[in-house]
């Protein structure tokens, strides 16, 4: 009988560490699956971040670069200081400015319609998550050509 009794707890033991053995693992396959779930947010905003930087450095190349150039082609972005600033939810669809996570900035660097380059950034909150520098060719014309 007391052959019986130490067998028993040599079982219960062995149970007890196959438990804690999948307990730990379970514990490291969470930690795992949320880095995971962290690393496709944060690729998630930056291709997003990085399409809609490359939309705005298309429209201000394509233009005079001015705010209401720009604000022809995103008719739901609002005048700032030094540029045009565009508002997104967090589906990255756009929105009011008190509904708003992440916010796109065009700031031109020089005033008028003769801006050469702007900075443009993709922010959530105050953080920075994608800048792009863009500068426009402004050709010679045929007048400034015979005078030079």
């Amino acid at each position: 009988m007391h052959e019986r009794k130490s067998s028993s707890s040599l079982f219960l033991m062995e149970l007890i560490i196959v438990l804690f053995f999948f307990l730990l693992t379970a514990a490291i396959c969470i930690q795992v699956f949320a880095r995971a779930h962290s690393i496709s947010r944060s690729s998630l905003e930056l291709s997003h971040a990085q399409s809609l930087c490359a939309s705005a450095a298309e429209v201000f190349s394509g233009t005079d670069g001015s705010a209401e150039a720009f604000l022809e082609k995103f008719p739901e972005g609002i005048t700032a200081e030094q540029g045009v600033e565009l508002f997104y939810d967090e589906n990255f669809q756009s929105s009011r400015e008190n509904e708003a996570k992440y916010h796109l900035t065009v700031e031109t660097n020089s005033s008028g319609t003769d801006s050469r380059s702007a900075v443009i950034r993709f922010l959530s909150g105050d953080a920075e998550i994608y800048s792009l520098t863009v500068c426009r060719h402004i050709p010679l014309t045929a007048e400034k050509e015979g005078n030079s």
